[in-house]
This record gives C-alpha cells, sequence and structure tokens, in this order.
C-alpha cells in the first residue's frame, strides 16, 4: 500500500488493485505481462504479489496512485 515498508508481506490481487486504484482484471493484466511479480500459493490459483514488486512497479511506471487501467491511466505498460 501506499507508504508501505518492505517487510517481506504478500499482498492479495485486490489489495494491489486498490493500491494502484484500478481493477482486479487490470492487475492480472499486468501479472500476465510479466510487469507485476507474484507467487501462485495453490494448484486453484491463489495469488499474492510481494510487496516490494509492487512499490518497484510504481516506481517503474511512477504511478502515484492516481488510475492506472486501460480505459484512462496515466502509466500502463506496454
Amino acid at each position: 500500500m501506499p507508504g508501505m515498508p518492505d517487510d517481506g508481506r504478500m499482498l492479495t490481487v485486490q489489495e494491489v488493485a486498490d493500491a494502484l486504484a484500478c481493477s482486479v482484471d487490470t492487475v492480472e493484466r499486468r501479472i500476465k505481462a510479466g510487469a507485476l511479480e507474484c507467487v501462485q500459493f495453490t494448484r486453484g490459483g491463489m495469488r499474492r504479489v510481494p510487496a516490494e514488486s509492487l512499490a518497484a512497479y510504481k516506481r517503474r511506471y511512477r504511478v502515484a496512485g492516481g488510475r492506472d487501467d486501460d480505459a484512462g491511466g496515466a502509466a500502463v505498460p506496454p
């Protein structure tokens, strides 16, 4: 989350979507594109994003907390 220290915390896809002010679908697309690292915990697909991965994504794409989705985002990776 904004200002969150890197304490090894693992975030849900929903928490990442909330932090980026975008949809879960957008986060899923970023994961699939390789822009966000994730760890899959179960065969059923439960995933977590390391807090440092979110912080690196924000630095890389200069996301400050505005909308970051395909419809009107400020910083959408290729």
